[in-house]
């Protein structure tokens, strides 16, 4: 690893859909990718297939901007969960 590839600073920010969401201390985010084992007649070697992937991740917030926060409360409650986008910089 080098320690000119490691992202570090201060004032960081997260971008939900495209509009300024919170203020963050830090976050961090993670993809684990799931295979399956797949063999093939006359190879004697065990081969991987993707399969799917799972994400997590966490977030410290300094501040989160209340109109973003009604936003996501009042989908939730309606039952609507949308898929967005989040950027993150610091």
């Amino acid at each position: 690893m080098k320690s000119n590839n490691v992202i570090n600073g201060t004032y960081g920010r997260v971008w939900v859909g495209g509009e300024l969401w919170a203020e963050v201390d830090s976050f961090e985010a993670k993809v684990t990718v799931n295979y399956e084992d797949v063999n093939f007649a006359n190879s004697g070697a065990t081969y991987k297939k993707e399969i799917g992937w799972t994400g997590d991740g966490t977030m410290t917030i300094k501040k989160i901007y209340s109109r973003v926060q009604r936003t996501m409360a009042n989908s939730v409650r309606n039952g609507i969960y949308p898929r967005l986008e989040i950027v993150g910089k610091v």
